[in-house]
């Protein structure tokens, strides 16, 4: 079995909704990358990035936190939302 954690993007920030209320969020890093790092560090390697604003827009919204978070996290990554 393999675990691949997730990074969830609301206005730039790691964020985890509360049952998927977009106005009931919990910020739990203000910079996704230090996410990336831990998770990294925990010996993952594969990430999971959803853009919770892309979703709801229909648009990427937060392609300059994954661009950081690529920059720090060496092993793959899938984006949705």
């Amino acid at each position: 079995m393999k675990i691949i954690p997730a990074i969830d993007l609301k206005d730039g920030k790691c964020v985890r909704l509360r049952q998927g209320k977009f106005d009931e969020v919990t910020v739990y890093y203000k910079n996704p990358e230090e996410a990336a790092i831990r998770w990294q560090k925990e010996g993952a390697e594969v990430l999971h990035v959803v853009d919770l604003d892309g979703a709801k827009k229909g648009c990427i919204s937060n392609l300059s936190s994954i661009k950081k978070i690529r920059e720090v996290f060496h092993g793959a990554i899938e984006v949705g939302g």
